[in-house]
Parts: structure tokens; C-alpha cells; sequence
């Protein structure tokens, strides 16, 4: 009934005066769930309508969500009378549908990752589609016989064309990119647009390609190489219908999940409109004739008639509407440059800004469940219609419209109907299977307390097993939980968890509980059930530990929706139970640390609290009880202390129990810089601090004997220089160190005092390990409990001892008997290769750092295990290196240890402290790939037998993604980023007096304007947990929708730094491994005439580097533009066969290129080149080049003076036929040596007409060979416009490659007078302080040499401005420098230039969590609160510093203080307004004209020039002087010439043009001469 009142609210907008409930469903009283909450309603912008909307697949970034739930009254807007309703779908025959395609009465839809089509009415679909991978984004032709769609194929996406009756797909692309997407065909069909981010010189950059149909017989079989239109960005691309206007749109994604919902920030959707179709594209802004001041963030762009286009459009709300606007003509309303400085730009020859117009949007729908999305039209719509059918998506289920345009604009269209779908779908993904590699998903491994057996949690799921030999048993959870009474209930009622009621219901299957109450909240009690089953819900296991007694194990799992401790008897001695610990008590732990001598537990949750759990006490202790009746009793809840917590995220860690188990030890931290150790007494719950930190204390251990604490400790530094620039930098700050415990323990550093006749050695450690292993047994094994440690507090801290071992990188302590213990060592740093280009050149021997954990543990490589021994003072060495982690048994006598080895993680168990034996007592080598005791290598793949279930795997990642966002989220109660804040002044002040204070509090001052505010964004919250498990949960059967329903829910928290993201695919149907094509390096097009592919440009890049420089101009090759490739490997390339597909799988590779060599007259190509980008129906003749066509041409030029121009043609004919007159050949040498072959390619001179063959090695990506293409053209525009004054700095990342090209660049660029800071594509990172550090220091002194030019002093400091530009694609760490800078140097230093940046301003510093099936939740945990705040609307402050603190960037944007577009017609005529703009700002704040010249000497050239020694200038007179007298100078001239000459003619020249000279003759024919005495040079 529930499913059909649903159905029923997706048509409520229609019907005036009906009620909305919060879910968007119809509000009956006898409808309301028992365990709905009450939330606060308010009325949605329209008053009326509901709807449901589907999430996007793969997308990472999230949307702004606004709760939205409207009542339907008498003041709402009258809408038109709606298409009849359908009869209500059966729930269980409906599916997840997305990206409707729609042409006349056909219907197109993706589900189940495959096409599917149904009429327009409804009833059973059929697929016609069996891709080799997931499908998405149709669209149909213009006659309809054809659908064209995207499939993604594990690394790439390519596009496909299908029959709209089924068929066999069509390949029509090769282009390996990671994003593709159909735009539209051409109006005749004969070639199909698409956004691809194929090819281009930066990351995340899509822009417009075509392909030509290929036919035969009628029908579709292939489709030519893919060609560019060169318009820039693109993401939309749409012809006008019965017109010949064009449309471009950018960033016009989906509006439900790209970026988050409710955006606002720069990178909004653009609409670029050529109403003339003369490339000339002008921007719509879209505006509400209400509020003209309301921006709106539009999608999915279709122009639907001749003069009205339909998009998707949220206003801030976060709902997305279906909404339309009529196409403006005439006259543009508004210029986007400022300053009316507009015509001197243009006089002087910089580039021009675009023109805006200004169009009203129209809402048709009033949804408030789900967005509205995926929105298509009728392609058979007449263009002078005023009625067109549309089709969209929300929540999951496909809706149908008609929408009428008339005079009425504010209310024009209707809101349609659900199409009535019978679904009956395979849903193969959602077949159990058996899980391939389960040792892939082991999350921990622990120790026997005797080291016997090993409990493993593997893909959720608890196993227990001998370590070599035995079963393999699973602890299941337990299906009983313990009944509370009412009273109870309502006592935990007021600290219960938001949302924990919801989650239980989810978990149990809609199981109701004793104590609930209709309406309320009460769910601490949710495991104190009698459910008896898990229906449609996998509980997710984690951290399993044995206790003491070693028959107990103890498990975190969340059968119940919410994390609680579990209890299992290995013996089976008893059935497992939960302890019943309430959620907001238990939290979410991070680590469970079993007592060795008890049953008690110490635990860590996510708010770094250390919490005592007594397993002994509640259901875990023992037996239950009844009463008299039978019946089972009431019994308390474990025993539970808070011992001690931290303010800082992740500030208890490193937890270690004495061997007593009357003290735990463990690291506490301060401040994120400053750690210590702290001891709790478990006896009497007493806290002390046990050392006083220099910089940071660590990983603590104790000493078994009870004399020692050891633990890591940063103390002493020690610095080394940079090896590039100047600057110092610490490789390894960390040493172990130990602290006596009691005063009378000696100084472990004096060695005993031993007779001549001890026979032990300090150098024989091996010998004493042999001699003590015996004591250790026997010690070890004791059943006497181990006496109390004492530890005397007076003068601790001055106890502390650095132990004999050098600095490094250490981590993971331990402690053995007699004065040992162990310690993981990891190797210094080795950076690996950095570039755009990383994933395909990454060394996986590299370690950058960017995967050590909080502790310097490195993930990726592992270090070395090392032994040391207190009695002699001495490290051994355990294991060399690929240790990741190492734990131990509780009787010291084991160990188990992570290891990696070839990039696969393993396990091993071996004695403690003790090396791997090399042979065994056979003497035969030790076969370390067998899984026994010799090489201690543990089976975890083939012993554990994992069956997955999909559907219930999923409910629980959905459950455990909503509650570690609830649990993790940054802002007090669920608020999004920009939720507006008040700041008294006391609260600022108190924030500003904090800054430095190492004991300040961490609470936040901010205080919402509206009590309410909290409250009411937890309640969405809630809102959206039931919402998306009841109503679209149910219909995800494939792993991509899944994909898009968790980027729709984490784009309801309305911020950035969000993502929900699935792991393994073993779940999916196997799919064709992609593999990609190679690249070699240039862009080419077919040319019918020569039946080949000419070359229009070739990539230099780095031409030194094998990776990042084009592989056409590396030596030898000699291939230019203009020269046509005929064959790759012999075989002949076609039209339809192209390079792209010719080198699928070829990168790295070596292969055998065929050319017909051109004229190589760049002018010529250019033109024709020109000629064929003139075919393109989105571009006119003067497409001929990307946006730095500029650049190219001069690329060109300097490629003509490499390969030789008409100059130097001449020069070679002459020399050939000098060689001809001499009897030789070209190419000849010595006749006694023959040429070598391998060669002969390589000094041919290419003459124009003739085949030629040449050898190259493919390349992988050209990603970073034409980024730095893109780098020097813009710096020789940079420098052409400024006349060397003004310096250019791209940083492409907050990352390492960002730090290695800023620092690439910035000491030649600095040394000009301004900077031209370019933060275009710069998506953030982290290390903008030190960007800023170095470009906010100004110089203070120079240092003058005796010869050479002055330095600054600091280095390279800057004493001109630096002018900043940015985009939309500026975001993160890279808004917060640009705003940075502009509060520190206000607008007399510098500006900012460009667009507004992408407005996401939270920083992700705890990493995330991880999923059960590998996937990932990531959030942000801080908040940037700028102490210079700047206003939302302007962005300006104009270098006021003292405005209140906040984040005025998240949701927002850093605004520029000029603002300039880049329009398509700007791409097309290859020119970049926003840096010349930016030089021109640059140039008026050093006070020089744009069209100035050249001006004087700068300070610093001062300096030089009268810095040059007088010795200097003294022997230059000199030698003038000498060279007038040595008789090298001519005749009547005072200037001397080069009087040096060589045997050895220039190229070209005769033999008999130095008949003079005094060598001998070489041969008889009178060729070369060479000196007397000269060897012959072979």
C-alpha cells in the first residue's frame, strides 16, 4: 500500500489542496510509520508538487541538498490539467531507470546496464543492447532509426551505435578517454558529436569531437576516425531545430550529482548560443523575472524547438525542476569586460571579451522528493511546435510531460505522469556468487593468545582457523538479543542517535520492537530484539580480537543498523550474544585491544575516546538467567567507563596493555603537532602523563620484566639540504627511546660487568637467542599471573633514555622478554616519477609519503623488521623490508606479520623475534610460495569460502555510508557548508585569541542565527535515510546504480568533499578486458586524395623524456607536418580503420610507420588543414586550431627550421650533388666500412612525394607532452604582450606535481618584474602554504657578487605584483591561495582574473572509510575559516584583513576582481582573453602600457651593471688592443675576425674552396682533405 501511495505523490502537484507529506508521500494517518520522526515542514518555492529523481553514475562530487516539502493550497500557482494517471506498478516489476532517450511514441531507457525500449504508454520493455560493458547517455537520430549510447569498459568509455529495434552494437570509437558522452547528430545523421576528454593537454577537460557514419547497404557499420571541433569546453552540443543557430553548453552536467545539490558556486551550467550560425557563440544568462539576482545551475541542455530550449535548473533549493527559457535574439545586453578598458584591449591586439544575454527561465514541475534529471525531448517534434513531449527521470522511475509554450510564460507546460513500467528484468548482478579472492577484502588478522589459531574478518565476515592446518569456521552473529522494558526505553530515549530507529528497521527487515512509539525516536534499544533473522541485510563484522582466556572472541558488527560488541565461544560451549552497549555510548570503534589478563576490553571509537569494557559483566558473563515462569530475566548491560578521550580527530591511538593488565599505555595527542604517552590505571581509573614531549611521543610498549616503557619519540632533528634549491628538510626524526618505570632501575645504557670467562659474546646475538629460548618458553608459559607493574611518577620525564639507534622512520613497537623488543624501520623516502601522465608511468616501487598512515607507517612499500637487544646494545635484522605490520601473541611467543610482496599483501606467523630459516633441517631451501610452519605463509584465500549476497551487501553499505556521515560530518547538526553564521564579538575574539593556544578548546564558536537550524538539517538527514532505502534502494539491481544512488545521497549534504563510491566489480557480469589505444604523438585527418592521414600538428613536450615528449620528434624519425601516414605494421589504414583503432594495446610498444612524405609548407597545411575543419558543421573555416593556434604556428615554425625549410632544401641538393661529382653517394663513408642499414632511414632528406618507413615506440598518454605544449605557448604569449616584463607560472595541482612545477619555472620567472599566477584546472591538494610562503615574501637585501648578477635576498623573492587567474575548475586548496593572496596584498599587489572558481572550500584530513566491498566513504573534517572574511556578493575586501572570520569560498567561490569568459568563438580563433587580460592588469601595476614598449633597467640591473669588476672591463681593453696587432684583422678595418679554421669543411661546401690550405689530400679523386698526422674518422 506503502508503494502505491508513493506513486500516488508523484502526481500530487497536479491536484491543488493536497497535503505533501516530508517523504513525499500522501499523509494518511493510518499510513504514518510508527518510527517516522517528526520533522520541521515549510514550503517549497512553488507551493505544491513532488517528484523523484535518479543519481548519477560514477559521478565523486556532490550537490547541495535544501529540504523541500511543499503543501499544495490556494495560493499556489494554477498548473495545467495533467495527463491522466496510469494504473497503479506492481512495486515488484519496477526497475532503476535512467537516461531516457524519446522519439515519437519509442521510449529508450538504461537499466540494468543495458538499452531497453517500451512505447510511450507503457507496458513490458525489451532490450535490444547486450554491450560489452555498463550503458548510459542515449540518443536517438533524427530520423529515429538509430540510437547512439556510451559504454564504459573497465578503464575507457566508448561510443556505440545500436538499431532502435535491437541488433547487433557498432563500435564508432577508439579513443581510450575516461569520459564520453553523445551529444546529438548532425540534422542530416550523417555525423554524431560527441564530448570526449580524449586528447587534451589538461586533466578533467572535455571537449567536442565528430564521427562520420560509414554505411553499407543502408546500415550503420562503422564510423571514420574521430575529428575535433574546436570550440573549447563543451559538454552539451545541440543543433537548432528548422535553424541554423548552434548551442554549446558547458559544465551543464547532471544537476543532482555533479558537484552537490543546491550549487551555487562558478563552475554553474553555461549556455553558449550561436543564434546566426556564424561562430559567433554569445552566453546566456539565465535568470527568474521575480528575482533577477537568483542563480540557477543548469544540466542537461536540449533545444527543443526553434525557439524555446529545455534544461534542468536548481535554483539553490536543491531540487532540481524541469524548467525552459525562450532563445534571446537581438542584441546583447551586457559585456563581461570591466572597467571599460574593453577598446583599449582591443586596439592594442589583446583578445576580446564575449558577449551575455539575458533569458527568463520558466519552471514547469514543483518536485520536493527527488530531482528532476536525465531530461530528453521528442526528436520528431516539428520545430515550430508549441507543444513538445518530454521525458525525465526522479528517484529512480521514468516520467513523461507535455509541455505547452504559449504567450504565458510563468506558467507555461504541465507536470506529467509515471510511465507505467512492468518490469522484468534478470537482475543477474544481484545473483548470489562465490567470492573469487577473498584474501583481496581481509580487513584485520589477530593472534591465538597462544599463537594456535588466527581470527581473520574477511568481507565482513568472522572466521576462526589453525594457523596451517583445521577448519575454517565462521562466527556468524547472534539472532537473539535481550528484551528491555518500557521503562528502560524510555530512560535511553533522550540519547539516542538521529536516524538509529530507521537504520534498525532497515537491518531487521521492518522487525517491530517492544518500546517503540509511533512518532518517536527510541532506539538505543534496537538490539534488545527478538528478531530472528537478517532478511535482506548482511551485518558487517570488524575488528575481531581474542580475549584472554583464548575461547572468547569478541567482534564489532552491525547487525542492527548500528555498531555493538558481540561475544562468541570457540568451543561452543555457549550461543554468542551482543553486550547490548547503546550506540551514542559505543560510538563507532576504530579498535578493540583485549586485556591479557582479564575480561575486560579497551576501546577506541571515532570521537578518540578510550573506553573500558568489562566482556564479563552483562550477557557475556554467565549463564543467563530465568524466573520462575521460565522466562529469561532482565539482565544489565556490561560495565563501561570512559578512562579517557581526545579533542583531536584520531587522538588516542597506539593502545597497549601491561603485561599485568593493570595499566594501558598509549598515545595521546595534544594538538595535531605535538603527541605524548599517557598510562591509565584500569585498577583505579587514574590518568598520567608518562612523558613530556619535545615534538611528538608514540607507539608505547612495555617491558614484560615491568623496568621499561619504550616508545618512538622525535627529539633531536636532523636536517639535510635540498637537492635542488636552497632549503633544508628531515628524512627521519624519529628514534625509540625507553623510560625507566621505577628509580632503581639502572641506566640501560651501562652494560653489565662480565668475567673474561663468560663465553657469551656482545657480538653473538644468535647464540644468546638460542641459549634463551628456553626461559622464554618456560617464563612465558607460566600459569602464575605476572605481578603487578610499579611505576614510580616522581622524576619520570627525567627518566627517559634515547637508545643506540639511528633516526628514521619507524613505527609499530613491540616488546619481548629478557631487555628485546621490535620495531618496523621503513626506507627514506623515494619520490617516483610526477606528472599528469602518473597512472600510466607509475613506479610501484615509489614511495612519495602520500600513503603513510597518521603513525609514518607506509602502505605501499613496507620496511624492514628489526631486533634490539638492551643487554648488548645491538640491532639484528628480523625481515628486510616489505613489512607493513606485525603483531603479537599475548604470551610473547608469536608473531604475525602483514607483509607485501609484488604488490599482494600476505601473512605470515613465525616465532617472535626470531629470522625466517632460510633451510630446514634437511638442509633444503625453504620454499617460501608453500603454506606451512617453514616459510609461516597463511592460506586466507582458499580456506575461507565467501558466498556474497549483492542485494544485502548493498543495504548495508547504503546503512554504513548514512551513519559514518552522520557520525563524521564536520558541521553540528547535519548543516551544510554554507549554512550562514553569527559571530559575536566576543566569539571572534575568543576564535582569534585561540590561534596559538595549545590548550585551546576545539569547540566551535559559531552560533546558528536559527535555533532551528540544527534541527531541522539532522531531520533532512533522517529524511533522506528512509526516503533512499524505501523508494529507490529497492530498485538498484547493477553496481553503476548503486554508484548513482550513493552520489545522489551524498549530494543531499549540500557540500563539497563528499563521496560515496562502490568497490569490486566481482559482483558484475564479467566484462572483455578494455585495453587502450596508443598514442603516437600528433593530430592528424583523413584526406580522401591521399588515402591517408595528414599530419596538422605534431607534440613536442619533453622531446628529451621517453614519457612525456612526442614520440614523431624524437631522433632519427623526421617526420613533419604535412606528411601522411599511410600504414601502421604494414597494414593499410582506411577511413574507417584509423589510427586510434590500429593502435589499441600498442602503447609502450614499438612499431613500423609508413608516410607519404608532404611538402612540408606549413602554409600549405594550415590551409589545408583549414579546409577540412571547414566540414565541420560546428565549425566554419576558421577553425584551424585549438585556443593557442598562435602557439602551434609558432611550434610549426620552429619545427620548419628543425626538419629543414625551402633554405635549407638548397643546401642539401647542393650537397648532394657534390657528392655525386665525387663518386659517392649520399650517405657514404669510408669504402671500407658498409653503411649500416638501421640507419639509412635516419639520414634520408624526405623528398616531397616519396614513401618512407620509420621506426617509433608508442606512447602511452600525450597527456603531459601537450600540457607542456600548452605551458610554452602561453608563455610566449605571455612574453610577447609584455615584452619580457611580466612572468608566467601555471601550477596544475595542490599536489607534488604542482610543488615540481612551480619550482620547474618560478626561479627564471621571478626574476621579471610581475607574475602572471595561473590556478586554471588546479582542482586543490595541500600544499598552498608553500606555494604562499615563497610568493608573499618580498626581497629585503640583494647580494652583489664581484662578477655576475645580484640575488635577492630571500631567494627568488618577488618585489613586483602578482596577478592570479582562476575558473571554474579552480577549487580547494587553490581557491584558498588565490583568496589568500588577494587578503594579503590587496589590490595595490595584485588581482584576480578569470571566472569564479568552483566554490569548495573543506578540507579532507582524516581520509575516510572504507566499505565493505572495497568501496570508500570520504568526507570532509574541517572547516577553512579565513581570518579576512570576504563578502559573498563582491569577494572583495580590498586588503582589509580585519573583516569577522569565515569561509565565504564553500558553495560560493572566490569572485574575481575582473571577470572574463573564454567564449567558443575565443577557442575557435585560438585566442585566450583571460591572459591577455591578466598580463594587461599585470602591466598597469607595474605602471607600463599595454602598447608602452619596452621600458628602462629595473633596480637589479642597475646594481649589475655597475656591479662588473674594473679588472674585467681593463682586460677586455686589452685583448681589443692585442687582437689589432696579432694580423688576423683586414685591411683598413679595426675589427679583428675569428681567426681559427678546422679541416673539417661546413656542410655544403666544396672541396675546392680551400685548395690553399696546407693539408694533404685524402684519396686520389681530390675529395676531402684532411691535416698531416690526422686519423681517418670512422
Amino acid at each position: 500500500a506503502s508503494r502505491t501511495y508513493m506513486r500516488v505523490a508523484s502526481h500530487i502537484a497536479c491536484v491543488p489542496c493536497f497535503r505533501v507529506g516530508s517523504f513525499g508521500e500522501a499523509r494518511r494517518a493510518s499510513s504514518e510509520s510508527p518510527y517516522r520522526s517528526s520533522v520541521e515542514r515549510f514550503r517549497g518555492k512553488h507551493g505544491a508538487g513532488v517528484g523523484c529523481a535518479e543519481p548519477s553514475r560514477g559521478s565523486s562530487v556532490r550537490r547541495r541538498a535544501t529540504r523541500a516539502t511543499a503543501t499544495a493550497s490556494s495560493d499556489c500557482a494554477v498548473l495545467y490539467q495533467p495527463t491522466p494517471m496510469p494504473p497503479p506498478v506492481n512495486p515488484a516489476k519496477s526497475g532503476y531507470f535512467r537516461w531516457p532517450a524519446l522519439h515519437r511514441d519509442t521510449l529508450v531507457f538504461v537499466c540494468e546496464d543495458d538499452l531497453h525500449t517500451v512505447p510511450l504508454t507503457g507496458g513490458v520493455p525489451r532490450r535490444i543492447t547486450d554491450a560489452p560493458g555498463s550503458t548510459s547517455k542515449p540518443v536517438f537520430s533524427g530520423c529515429g532509426t538509430y540510437v547512439a549510447f556510451t559504454v564504459t569498459e573497465l578503464e575507457c568509455e566508448e561510443l556505440y551505435v545500436v538499431h532502435h529495434k535491437g541488433g547487433p552494437v557498432v563500435r564508432v570509437t577508439h579513443v581510450g578517454a575516461e569520459s564520453v558522452r553523445c551529444a546529438s547528430w548532425s540534422k542530416d545523421g550523417t555525423r554524431l558529436f560527441f564530448a570526449s576528454s580524449a586528447k587534451q593537454n589538461f586533466v578533467d577537460v572535455e571537449t567536442l569531437w565528430y564521427v562520420e557514419m560509414v554505411t553499407e547497404n543502408g546500415a550503420i557499420t562503422g564510423a571514420s576516425e574521430p575529428a575535433r571541433c574546436e570550440l573549447g569546453p563543451a559538454h552539451d552540443a545541440q543543433f537548432q531545430p528548422g535553424g541554423v543557430g548552434k548551442l554549446i553548453g558547458r559544465h551543464t552536467h547532471d544537476v543532482a550529482t555533479t558537484h552537490w545539490k543546491g550549487y551555487k558556486g562558478g563552475a554553474f551550467g553555461e549556455v553558449w548560443v550561436d543564434f546566426a550560425g556564424l561562430n559567433n557563440f554569445e552566453r546566456v544568462t539565465l535568470v527568474d523575472e521575480a528575482d533577477q539576482h537568483k542563480t540557477f545551475n543548469v544540466g542537461d541542455v536540449v533545444w527543443a524547438t526553434r525557439s524555446r530550449i529545455i534544461c534542468v535548473a536548481d535554483d539553490g533549493s536543491g531540487r532540481a525542476q524541469l524548467c525552459s527559457f525562450k532563445a534571446p535574439q537581438g542584441e546583447s545586453i551586457e559585456k563581461t569586460s570591466n572597467d571599460g578598458i574593453g577598446d583599449s584591449i582591443k586596439s592594442t591586439g589583446l583578445a576580446t571579451t564575449s558577449e551575455t544575454k539575458r533569458a527568463f527561465l520558466s519552471t514547469h514541475t514543483a518536485r520536493t522528493d527527488f530531482c528532476v534529471r536525465h531530461v530528453c525531448v521528442d526528436k520528431n517534434a516539428a520545430p515550430e511546435t508549441d507543444r513538445v513531449t518530454v521525458a525525465y527521470v526522479a528517484g529512480g522511475k521514468l516520467f513523461t510531460s507535455v509541455l505547452t509554450f504559449g504567450d504565458d510564460e510563468k506558467n507555461p507546460g504541465v507536470v506529467g505522469a509515471e510511465v507505467p513500467i512492468e518490469w522484468f528484468g534478470s537482475k543477474a548482478q544481484l545473483e548470489k556468487f562465490k567470492l573469487e579472492q577473498p584474501d583481496d577484502f581481509v580487513d584485520n588478522v589477530n593472534l591465538h593468545p597462544e599463537g594456535l589459531t588466527v581470527v581473520s574478518v574477511t568481507r565482513g565476515r568472522v572466521f576462526t582457523m589453525g594457523l596451517w592446518d583445521g577448519p575454517s569456521v565462521e562466527l556468524e552473529a547472534p539472532v537473539d538479543g535481550l528484551q528491555k522494558s518500557e521503562n528502560e526505553l524510555k530512560k535511553e530515549d533522550e540519547f539516542a542517535l538521529a536516524g538509529c530507529e530507521t537504520l534498525f528497521e532497515i537491518a531487521s527487515d521492518g522487525f517491530s520492537f517492544a518500546g517503540s512509539k509511533a512518532g518517536g525516536n527510541s532506539v538505543t534499544s534496537y538490539p534488545y530484539t527478538q528478531a530472528k533473522a537478517f532478511r535482506g541485510y548482511a551485518p558487517r563484522a570488524r575488528l575481531a580480537s581474542y580475549l584472554w582466556d583464548a575461547t572468547r572472541v569478541v567482534v564489532v558488527r552491525d547487525a542492527f543498523g548500528e555498531d555493538d560488541l558481540e561475544v562468541h565461544w570457540t568451543d561452543g560451549s555457549r550461543e554468542s550474544v551482543f553486550l547490548n552497549l547503546p550506540p551514542a555510548v559505543l560510538g563507532r570503534p576504530t579498535s578493540v585491544h583485549p586485556s591479557p589478563e582479564s575480561h575486560l576490553l579497551a576501546v577506541v571509537n571515532h570521537r578518540a575516546e578510550l573506553l573500558i569494557v568489562d566482556c564479563g559483566t552483562g550477557v557475556g558473563g554467565g549463564d543467563k538467567k530465568h524466573d520462575e515462569s521460565g522466562a529469561q530475566k532482565n539482565t544489565p548491560v556490561p560495565v563501561c567507563r570512559l578512562a579517557d578521550f581526545s579533542n583531536e580527530s584520531g587522538g588516542v591511538k597506539n593502545i597497549t596493555w601491561s603485561p599485568c593488565g593493570c595499566w594501558i599505555a598509549y598515545t595521546w595527542c595534544l594538538d595535531t603537532d605535538v603527541s605524548l604517552i599517557r598510562v591509565v590505571d584500569v585498577r583505579t581509573g587514574d590518568v598520567r602523563d608518562a612523558t613530556h614531549p619535545v615534538l611528538g611521543d608514540s607507539s608505547p610498549a612495555w617491558d614484560p620484566a615491568g623496568d621499561y616503557l619504550y616508545f618512538l619519540s622525535s627529539r633531536e632533528l636532523e636536517p639535510a639540504y635540498d637537492a635542488h634549491r636552497f632549503g633544508l628538510s628531515f628524512h627521519g626524526a624519529v628514534k625509540p627511546h625507553c623510560v625507566s618505570l621505577r628509580k632503581d632501575v639502572k641506566n640501560p645504557l651501562l652494560k653489565r660487568l662480565r668475567p673474561p670467562h663468560d663465553g657469551s659474546s656482545d657480538d653473538d646475538d644468535e647464540d644468546e637467542e638460542e641459549e634463551d629460548s628456553d626461559s622464554d618458553a618456560s617464563s612465558s608459559s607460566s600459569n602464575d599471573a605476572p605481578p603487578p607493574i610499579e611505576i614510580d611518577w616522581d622524576g619520570i620525564f627525567l627518566r627517559v633514555v634515547a637508545l643506540p639507534m639511528p633516526s628514521g622512520r619507524y613505527g609499530n613497537l613491540f616488546a619481548l622478554d629478557d631487555g628485546k623488543f621490535c620495531v618496523l624501520k621503513f626506507p627514506n623516502r623515494r619520490p617516483g616519477r610526477v606528472g599528469l601522465d602518473v597512472p600510466y608511468y607509475a613506479d610501484s616501487g615509489s614511495d612519495d609519503g602520500s600513503d603513510d598512515d597518521q603513525d609514518g607507517v607506509s602502505a605501499s612499500t613496507g620496511g624492514a623488521l628489526l631486533k634490539f637487544d638492551l643487554r648488548n646494545l645491538k640491532t639484528s635484522v628480523l625481515v628486510d623490508s616489505g613489512v607493513r605490520s606485525v603483531s603479537l601473541s599475548m604470551d610473547r611467543r608469536s608473531t604475525l606479520l602483514e607483509k607485501i610482496d609484488r604488490g599482494h599483501i600476505e601473512w605470515r606467523a613465525t616465532k617472535a623475534g626470531a629470522k625466517f630459516d632460510d633451510e630446514d633441517t634437511d638442509g633444503e631451501e625453504v620454499d617460501f610460495e608453500l603454506f606451512n610452519k617453514r616459510s609461516g605463509l597463511l592460506d586466507l584465500e582458499t580456506r575461507t569460502q565467501i558466498v556474497v549476497d549483492p542485494r544485502s551487501e548493498w543495504r548495508q553499505m547504503f546503512c554504513e555510508a548514512w551513519r559514518v556521515l552522520r557520525d563524521e560530518w564536520v558541521f553540528e547538526g547535519m548543516q551544510p557548508g554554507d549554512v550562514d553564521v553569527a559571530r559575536s564579538d566576543s566569539a571572534g575574539a575568543e576564535l582569534m585569541h585561540s590561534i596559538g593556544n595549545s590548550n585551546a578548546s576545539s569547540t566551535s564558536t559559531y552560533a546558528p542565527i536559527d535555533s532551528n537550524t540544527n534541527n531541522s538539517h539532522s531531520a533532512r538527514w533522517r529524511e533522506c535515510l528512509r526516503k533512499y532505502a524505501t523508494k529507490v534502494l529497492p530498485l538498484v539491481a547493477a553496481k553503476t546504480e548503486l554508484d548513482d544512488l550513493f552520489a545522489e545521497l551524498a549530494a543531499e549534504l549540500r557540500s563539497s568533499h563528499v563521496t560515496i563510491s562502490t568497490g569490486d566489480s566481482s559482483s558484475e557480469t564479467k566484462r572483455r578486458k578494455s585495453v587502450l589505444p596508443g598514442r603516437l604523438g600528433c593530430d592528424l585527418v583523413w584526406v580522401d586524395e591521399t588515402q591517408g592521414y595528414k599530419i596538422t600538428h605534431l607534440i613536442v613536450g619533453d622531446a628529451w623524456d621517453t614519457m612525456s615528449g612526442g614520440c614523431l620528434v624524437k631522433p632519427g624519425v623526421n617526420i613533419s607536418v604535412g606528411d601522411v601516414l599511410l600504414k601502421i605494421n604494414g597494414k593499410k589504414l582506411t577511413k574507417t580503420h584509423g589510427v586510434s583503432e590500429a593502435l589499441v594495446g600498442a602503447g609502450g610498444k614499438e612499431v613500423l610507420l609508413t608516410f607519404l612524405v608532404g611538402n612540408r609548407d606549413t602554409k600549405g597545411s594550415s590551409s589545408a588543414l583549414a579546409g577540412a575543419l571547414g566540414t565541420m558543421s560546428l565549425t566554419g573555416p576558421k577553425g584551424k586550431g585549438t585556443a593557442h593556434s598562435k602557439g602551434n604556428k609558432e611550434g610549426h615554425k620552429e619545427k620548419k627550421q628543425l626538419h629543414g625549410d625551402s633554405k635549407g632544401n638548397k643546401d642539401s641538393n647542393a650537397e648532394s650533388k657534390f657528392l655525386k661529382k665525387n663518386g659517392q653517394h649520399q650517405n657514404s663513408t669510408h669504402p671500407k666500412f658498409a653503411p649500416n642499414p638501421a640507419n639509412r632511414d635516419c639520414d634520408l632528406v624526405r623528398v616531397p612525394g616519396t614513401v618512407v618507413t620509420t621506426r617509433v615506440r608508442v606512447m602511452h598518454s600525450e597527456l603531459d607532452a601537450r600540457y607542456r605544449d600548452l605551458i610554452q605557448t602561453r608563455n610566449s604569449r605571455v612574453g610577447e604582450l609584455s615584452f619580457g616584463k611580466v612572468g608566467y607560472l601555471h601550477v596544475p595541482d595542490m599536489e607534488r606535481f604542482g610543488y615540481s612545477e612551480f619550482w620547474r619555472r618560478f626561479p627564471g620567472e621571478s626574476k621579471k618584474g610581475a607574475l602572471v599566477l595561473d590556478l586554471r584546472g588546479n582542482g586543490g591538494g595541500h600544499i598552498s602554504e608553500l606555494i604562499l610562503q615563497k610568493l608573499t615574501q618580498k626581497p629585503l637585501a640583494l647580494d652583489v657578487p664581484r662578477r655576475g648578477a645580484p640575488v635577492t635576498y630571500p631567494g627568488h623573492a618577488l618585489n613586483g605584483p602578482i596577478v592570479t587567474i582562476v575558473d571554474a575548475d579552480t577549487g580547494s586548496d587553490a581557491e584558498l591561495l588565490a583568496i589568500s593572496f588577494r587578503q594579503s596584498n590587496g589590490k595595490r599587489n595584485g588581482c584576480v582574473v578569470g571566472q569564479r572558481t568552483w566554490g569548495g572550500l573543506l578540507t579532507v584530513a582524516d581520509g575516510g572509510v572504507t566499505l565493505v566491498d572495497g568501496g570508500f566513504v570520504s568526507f570532509p573534517s574541517q572547516n577553512v575559516v579565513t581570518l579576512g572574511g570576504e563578502s559573498h556578493q563582491s569577494g572583495k575586501n580590498n586588503g582589509n584583513t580585519s573583516a569577522a572570520p569565515g569561509n565565504s569560498v564553500e558553495n560560493a567561490g572566490v569572485v574575481p576582481d575582473v571577470e572574463v569568459f573564454v567564449s567558443p568563438t575565443d577557442y575557435l580563433n585560438g585566442v585566450d582573453p583571460q591572459l591577455d587580460r591578466a598580463v594587461h592588469e599585470a602591466l598597469a601595476l607595474l605602471g607600463i602600457g599595454v602598447s608602452g614598449g619596452q621600458s628602462g633597467k629595473n633596480d637589479s640591473e642597475g646594481v649589475a651593471s655597475s656591479a662588473i669588476a674594473e679588472d674585467s672591463r681593463r682586460a677586455l681593453k686589452a685583448l681589443k688592443v692585442m687582437n689589432q696587432k696579432d694580423g688576423t684583422s683586414a685591411k683598413g678595418s679595426k675589427e679583428s675576425k675569428w681567426p681559427f679554421a678546422t679541416f673539417a669543411p661546413y656542410p655544403g661546401e666544396e672541396s675546392d674552396q680551400s685548395e690553399s690550405s696546407e693539408s694533404e689530400s685524402d684519396g686520389e679523386d681530390g675529395g676531402k682533405r684532411k691535416p698531416r698526422g690526422a686519423s681517418r674518422r670512422r
